[in-house]
């Protein structure tokens, strides 16, 4: 790699560090309360829906998000991704001062947004890496994340305060905390993610294509030309067949679906769990903290075991763990906090 490449990806790499950890808490406060303030709003019936509807707004916008960063690039398609996420925000807190619970469902979709661009922004890491240092570079903005998503639920007490002195209901200040928490993203990424990563990477190759050769130690991008290959006609059609075709990936996709149905249906449930056990707003930032540290924290350690003693392994460990874990959670007595947020870790 050349000093010059070398050192735009050392940049590259230390915005999506910044806008990971920013993103990382607008998403983790929001979400923490997100099944508190639907049950405010539309009773415990409903509390499920407010963080269901942000894991379906980051499905929702993940395929929009790719598309727009394969013909514009990464910088535009992240900045978008946060920007809407920041618009759910506020339309959150409005349905939260006004009482109303569908509007607070679509603040929430467009809130999930901001997961998605959190999670398409650890491959721009990897646009100018080269074979040695890729899974370094991706690991490190993944790693970033979870300083944000710790930070995040452990604002809900000042949140509260915060909501008191705006006039807001006090589950909808750390909303307050979220807005802003995008609006940083969104700045860091459209400032400091220059030149952008992707088309940077193209240009690169470029000469690759007419016979040339592509500066030593970086890697050539997997998608050339203008558009991109995620554009060309029939090319998501094309995907679905070949993870179809594929058994590893049938069962990565199936094992995938499980996992985070699961980590969802109990998260959802358990800030409303724990408050009507008692449990005090900081104890549910706790536990949700300790729940999304979970997710991202020790990814590493378990991207070296997929590594050492196979994939297959460890995906029967992951499911065997959310088995254990949602058992113990679940037979957990309302008034049991620490049981409860210790085990909800293991999600």
């Amino acid at each position: 790699m050349t000093p010059d490449a070398r050192g735009l990806h050392r940049r590259t790499v230390a915005s999506l560090v910044g806008s990971q950890i920013a993103g990382g808490i607008g998403t983790s406060s929001g979400i923490a309360v997100a099944a508190l303030a639907a049950e405010s709003l539309g009773g415990a019936e409903l509390s499920g829906l407010g963080q269901t509807a942000a894991v379906l707004g980051s499905a929702l916008a993940a395929v929009p998000l790719a598309r727009l960063m394969s013909v514009r690039g990464r910088r535009p398609g992240l900045a978008a991704g946060y920007l809407v996420a920041a618009t759910g925000a506020v339309v959150c807190i409005v349905a939260g001062q006004r009482g109303l619970f569908w509007p607070f469902l679509v603040g929430m979709l467009l809130v999930g947004t901001a997961t998605a661009a959190n999670l398409q922004a650890r491959y721009a890491a990897t646009d100018l890496a080269s074979d040695r240092n890729r899974a370094r570079s991706l690991s490190i903005v993944v790693g970033a994340t979870t300083v944000g998503v710790i930070v995040g639920p452990n604002l809900i007490e000042p949140g509260a305060t915060l909501a008191g002195r705006l006039g807001l209901p006090e589950l909808f200040g750390p909303y307050v905390f979220a807005l802003g928490a995008y609006l940083i993203a969104t700045v860091i990424v459209t400032v400091r993610l220059r030149p952008d990563p992707l088309l940077t990477a193209r240009a690169i190759a470029a000469p690759a294509t007419a016979g040339a050769d592509v500066p030593r130690g970086l890697a050539r991008p997997q998608t050339a030309g203008r558009r991109g290959a995620a554009t060309e006609p029939g090319a998501r059609f094309g995907v679905l067949r070949l993870i179809a075709a594929t058994p590893g990936a049938r069962i990565g996709v199936v094992a995938t679906a499980v996992a985070h149905s699961s980590m969802v249906a109990v998260m959802a449930m358990t800030p409303v769990h724990l408050l009507h056990g008692g449990a005090a707003l900081s104890v549910v930032g706790l536990a949700v903290s300790m729940h999304i540290a979970g997710m991202y924290a020790l990814s590493p350690l378990f991207g070296w075991l997929a590594d050492s003693i196979g994939r297959g392994s460890v995906i029967a460990a992951g499911q065997l763990l959310i088995i254990a874990a949602t058992v113990v959670t679940g037979t957990a007595p309302a008034d049991g906090v620490g049981r409860a947020w210790r085990i909800s870790s293991w999600g």
